[in-house]
């Protein structure tokens, strides 16, 4: 009797390479990196120090700040508080004012030393107004 069917001789199948999913692997994480370098990377590579940018606008700030107190100055005496009697002077007008003011007064010791003060004269003993009687001999 013969079989309809041929025999079959079952081949083992290849081993595929790894060779070409390392090249694989590799690439695919070459791209990747190369994503990341052009969207969150070109931040970092333009990126300045914090404290740089910092120092920039403390100097900015410190510059405007001194501009506006020297405008203050040259523009001569103004009000403080009149309540209280507080004036803004510029310092050349503030330095006259106060060497006209110590030219007016004489100089003295700042702490001077006192001499000891004399002690009191002793005073006179009271006299009674009126002398004791006698007192009477004994007998």
């Amino acid at each position: 009797m013969s079989s309809p069917e041929a025999p079959t001789v079952s081949v083992p199948a290849p081993k595929p390479s790894m060779f070409w999913t390392v090249v694989w692997g590799y690439g695919m994480l070459l791209v990747f990196v190369v994503l990341v370098m052009l969207f969150i990377g070109r931040n970092a590579i333009t990126f300045e120090d914090a404290e740089v940018v910092r120092e920039g606008e403390r100097i900015k700030i410190r510059d405007e700040v001194a501009a506006a107190s020297r405008k203050a100055m040259a523009e001569g005496p103004s009000w403080i508080s009149k309540d209280k009697g507080v004036v803004h002077l510029p310092i050349d007008q503030a330095m006259a004012l106060t060497v006209d003011r110590l030219k007016i007064k004489k100089p003295r010791a700042g702490n001077p030393i006192e001499a000891p003060a004399a002690p009191a004269a002793p005073a006179a003993p009271a006299t009674p107004a009126a002398p004791a009687a006698p007192a009477a001999p004994a007998a």
